[in-house]
């Protein structure tokens, strides 16, 4: 080991220390290198401190690449399927994001058999465009195998087809040089088992909408290197960053810039300019998803952190970034996963960085740009800069493969590799499932079937702070699952709630009781007849609560009385108020529409739609377009004449998106096709001038 190599490592092995001796605070999470594995990791990292300081000449068996790699990703199968156990495939996750997830996946591909991926989600939060959730279902994933096995063992072998992709996409970049071979192996291993610490991630929580993003870049970045070869490359590279754009946006925006690294570490012009193609093709094509975006801003808001806009402050914002750079000194700070992981092998990133030639030393400055990139997170960003440690476990294996293979004997790599093994936490408890949402509280269910309004109020069990007062902390929901979701599908009814923690991406995200917060505001705040008047303005008399504010705060008024109790929740009722100006139910609900009844009206009346007011509605009167107008948020319009009326509302599908898509695709790989022919065509000329 050169002497350069030597510091790189003691220095990551000093930093490894002063985490262990720093992170006792960890010692009650599962996995943890505080807990049962204690020994076996001091024993691995004394080992690395003993063994760096021998001289001997860089070489490791040939059986060991491979064995790492068949270890690696026999313990993310294993994982896998004690996450997933065969027995629960025909079951829907039921924990924490899961049920939405499955829901929001499973409409995507309904709305994908009709040929858009445009509609409108009726059954939550008065109503709002599908497309608003830019980043919450894996519909272009999880289409073929929900279609071909069903909708329960699609979704899992969809997750399993991900996973196992990490390591393939891997192992195939790094082996495209012969030379590499042994560090394609290991690295296609380490990524296997860096890939199982998403347990706690993803898996835990259900965001493995992260997950789709994660893989799309990857097969963004191997299809990149990948066009530097062949045309085949090139048409790889657009297609895995139009699969990126349609997966996850604010992936797509990392791919993006990783695919500027890659086109400088590889000094290649011709990278940014094939680059450039890629994105500009992948932004036409994903239209069918953003489309509405585009057209309507003001109705997206792109972050999603807190309930209501939040506004930039400079200052903060400065002191986050300083927070953040902190972070990087302070290994008593670190969890004991793979950001940890990396913070402990920066040094050996950077001199793999320095030394190291071809895809590791492009992997490892990717690690570096990613561990930069967190720096700059702040809460008027969103998650757009905290996403991306999503990346690391893809983007870490690989230099330290390097390191390991070409600069480490076999008893020092040995023990590198089990110091990483131990390092990383695996979560292995099985995600609940349930076959049915009556599995969760059958009462509950029966009584919202059997209710007789089209919309009822549920409060929302969520799992983050739901009163935006920045002192006061919302109750605590004993519930571990987002039920929900699946509530409308089993009732038939539309809820005033929402089906995540609030991450919807629409204005109209804050209509929601939810841990005794009413709109964001603790209820012991709102005056009941501002919430009576909301409700009525929804045609809402029946209110289930589960939290002891939310009972006392409806026991105490006046207006609603108790109409049904389990252990678990109360049911309000809220009598008929003497208005005749009730909003109207749309009826025959589709992605694409609904038909509104009116028994009776008068030319010219003004008429309010019980659904969120969004520009692209459009309204009919037989085949005579009715102008519709906001009323205080909810669609309206204005008789077109006197007697009963069957109008029918309009939210334009847009399938020539699709057409359009297609068409951009086409000609991308055409023009793909053409640069690399003149550009071959250049080199030759130039070789002959020489």
């Amino acid at each position: 080991m050169s002497p350069s190599a030597r510091a790189a490592l003691v220095c990551s092995i000093a930093i490894a220390w002063a985490n262990y001796l720093l992170t006792a605070r960890w010692a009650a999470v599962a996995g943890s290198i505080h807990g049962p594995k204690q020994p076996f990791f001091v024993i691995a990292l004394a080992a690395v401190s003993i063994l760096a300081w021998v001289t001997r000449a860089p070489r490791v068996p040939r059986w060991l690449p491979v064995s790492v790699c068949i270890c690696g990703c026999t313990l993310l199968l294993v994982a896998f399927f004690c996450w997933f156990p065969p027995a629960t495939w025909g079951a829907v996750p039921f924990l924490d994001d899961w049920p939405p997830r499955f829901q929001s996946t499973l409409e995507g591909v309904a709305l994908l058999r009709t040929g858009t991926f445009s509609g409108w989600r009726w059954d939550f939060l008065g109503g709002y465009p599908m497309v608003s959730d830019v980043t919450q279902d894996l519909t272009v994933w999880a289409a073929a195998p929900m279609m071909i096995f069903g909708a329960a063992a699609g979704f899992h072998l969809t997750h399993l087809l991900l996973f196992g992709a990490i390591p393939a996409l891997v192992w195939w970049d790094l082996s495209r040089d012969p030379a590499d071979a042994e560090v394609a192996w290991t690295a296609a291993g380490l990524a296997a088992l860096f890939s199982a610490n998403y347990s706690y991630f993803l898996i835990r929580s259900g965001d493995t909408n992260s997950l789709t993003g994660a893989v799309a870049t990857l097969a963004t970045l191997v299809a990149a290197r990948a066009a530097r070869a062949s045309r085949a490359g090139g048409v790889a590279l657009i297609l895995a960053l139009t699969l990126a754009n349609y997966s996850h946006r604010g992936f797509f925006l990392y791919a993006i810039v990783l695919l500027g690294v890659d086109a400088a570490c590889a000094r290649d012009w011709r990278s940014v300019l094939r680059g450039a193609v890629a994105v500009a093709v992948a932004l036409v094509a994903g239209l069918p998803v953003t489309w509405d975006l585009y057209r309507y801003p003001s109705y997206f808001i792109a972050n999603n952190v807190g309930l209501h806009p939040m506004p930039f402050d400079a200052l903060h914002f400065a002191r986050r970034v300083y927070y953040n750079v902190e972070l990087l000194v302070r290994p008593g700070r670190w969890f004991n996963d793979f950001t940890g992981l990396t913070n402990i092998s920066l040094p050996i990133l950077l001199y793999t960085a320095w030394r190291a030639t071809n895809r590791p030393r492009f992997y490892a400055i990717a690690t570096i740009a990613v561990v930069g990139m967190v720096r700059f997170n702040h809460e008027s960003l969103g998650y757009a800069l905290l996403r991306p440690i999503i990346l690391l476990p893809l983007l870490l294996a690989p230099p330290l493969a390097w390191f390991i293979v070409r600069r480490a004997y076999p008893a020092l790599a040995i023990a590198l590799l089990a110091f990483c093994a131990l390092y990383i936490q695996v979560w292995f408890g099985p995600v609940p499932h349930v076959r049915d949402i009556r599995e969760f509280n059958p009462p509950l269910v029966d009584r919202l079937a059997q209710l007789p309004d089209d919309m009822v109020l549920i409060e929302n069990a969520w799992h983050r702070d739901a009163d935006v007062d920045p002192v006061a902390i919302s109750v605590r929901t004993p519930f571990e699952a987002h039920f929900e979701a699946l509530l409308p599908a089993a009732t038939g009814k539309r809820l005033y709630a929402g089906m995540w923690d609030g991450w919807q991406w629409t204005p109209y995200r804050d209509q929601v009781l939810a841990n005794g917060a009413f709109r964001g505001r603790a209820l012991r705040a709102v005056p009941v007849a501002e919430v009576e008047r909301e409700l009525r303005r929804w045609n809402v008399t029946r209110v289930l609560v589960w939290s002891e504010p939310a009972r006392q705060y409806f026991e105490a008024s006046r207006r609603f009385q108790r109409s049904w109790q389990t252990a678990a929740w109360t049911e309000f009722h809220l009598p008929e108020g003497s208005s005749t100006h009730a909003a109207l139910s749309p009826e025959h609900r589709t992605p694409s529409g609904a038909i509104v009844r009116v028994p009776s009206a008068a030319q010219g009346e003004r008429l309010v739609i019980a659904v969120n007011y969004h520009p692209a509605w459009r309204a009919f009167d037989g085949d005579r377009e009715i102008a519709l107008s906001d009323a205080g948020g909810q669609l309206a319009f204005d008789a077109p004449r006197s007697g009963p009326l069957e109008v029918r509302l309009v939210y334009p599908p847009k399938r020539w998106l699709l057409l359009l898509a297609l068409s951009a695709l086409v000609a991308g790989v055409a023009l793909i096709r053409v640069i690399r022919t003149d550009l071959a065509a250049g080199d030759v000329a130039a070789a002959g001038q020489h």
